[in-house]
C-alpha cells in the first residue's frame, strides 16, 4: 500500500483567453475543473496504474464534499480530516497567443496546532498498513517550520518520500525538527486522553505487549473525571514522553 499524504488539496481551475490582458476585462473561452494538489496527483496517477495506493489529508468543509466525489470518480481510497474553511481553488489562466500559463494559487485554510496534532494521530492509524508514504504539495497556513521533518518522525519505521523545497527539505534531511510551539495544558490534556484511548483499543496497546491491563501509560493522575491539569512547565516533557510511547505501540501493532 503506498499512502500520499495532501495536506492542502485544491481545486484546479484552469481557462483559456485569446489574448490575456492585464488591468482589462478578459472573456474566458474554456473552463475546466480538475482535481488539485500534488498528493492527491500522486495518489491518482498511482490508482491509474493500477498500484494499491490511498490519499490522506486535510481539507476545508465547504467544497470538501465536491472533491470527496472527484476523489470517488477517480476510484481512489481517500481519508481526509475536515476543518472549518473552504477548499482552495488555484486558477490557471492559458493565454492562446503564446504568452504562457499565469497561476493565480489560493493559500487554502489555516490549520491550528491542535488542528495539526489531531491530523497527525490520523496518518500515523491511516498509515498502518503502508510500505511507503509520500510527502509532497504545499502546507496549508498556520503549519510552522518544520512540519514535513514532524510527520517524518511520526512515520518512525515506514519508507517515506519527501517532494518539498528549501527549508522544509532542510529540515527534513537533517532530521533537524524546531521544538513544537508551546502546549496549552488543557489542550494537552485533551490530546493526552484521546491518544490513551486509541491505543487502548489497539492490539499491542492496554492489553498487549506495550502495556499490562489497567495501566494508563503512567498519566493516569491526568485521566478520568479527576484527572488534574499537568503544570505548564511539565507539558513538553510530558508531551514527548507520549510521542514515545505513541511511537512504540505503533510499531508493536505493524
Amino acid at each position: 500500500m503506498i499512502s500520499a499524504i495532501c495536506m492542502n488539496p485544491c481545486f484546479d481551475k484552469t481557462v483559456d483567453v485569446d489574448s490575456l490582458k492585464p488591468g482589462q476585462v478578459n472573456r474566458i473561452k474554456n473552463v475546466r475543473l480538475d482535481l488539485g494538489g500534488k498528493g492527491i496527483n500522486v495518489a491518482v496517477v498511482a490508482e491509474r496504474l493500477g498500484l494499491e495506493v490511498q490519499c490522506i489529508g486535510i481539507m476545508g468543509k465547504e467544497g470538501g464534499v465536491e472533491l470527496s466525489d472527484m476523489m470517488d470518480r477517480e476510484h481512489l481510497r481517500h481519508t481526509f480530516m475536515e476543518i472549518p474553511g473552504h477548499v482552495r481553488t488555484n486558477t490557471k489562466i492559458f493565454s492562446r497567443d503564446g504568452q504562457g500559463v499565469t497561476e493565480l494559487n489560493e493559500p487554502g485554510t489555516t490549520v491550528t496546532p491542535e488542528q495539526l496534532q489531531e491530523f497527525i494521530t490520523l496518518m500515523r492509524d491511516e498509515t498502518r498498513g503502508s510500505d511507503m508514504v509520500v510527502l509532497t504539495g504545499s502546507l496549508p497556513p498556520g503549519c510552522p517550520e518544520g512540519t514535513y521533518c514532524e510527520l517524518m518522525k511520526a512515520l518512525d519505521g515506514k519508507r517515506v518520500i519527501l517532494d518539498t523545497e528549501g527549508k522544509e527539505l532542510e529540515l527534513a534531511a537533517k532530521g533537524n525538527c524546531p521544538p513544537p510551539a508551546a502546549e496549552e495544558p488543557s489542550v494537552f490534556k485533551q490530546r493526552l486522553q484521546a491518544e490513551v484511548r486509541r491505543m487502548g483499543e489497539l492490539p499491542g496497546g492496554v492489553n498487549g505487549r506495550i502495556a499490562t491491563p489497567g495501566c494508563l501509560f503512567g498519566f493516569e493522575q491526568y485521566l478520568g473525571e479527576n484527572g488534574i491539569l499537568p503544570p505548564s512547565a511539565e507539558v513538553p516533557r510530558l508531551s514527548e514522553q507520549l510521542a514515545a510511547i505513541v511511537r512504540a505501540v505503533a510499531q508493536s501493532t505493524h
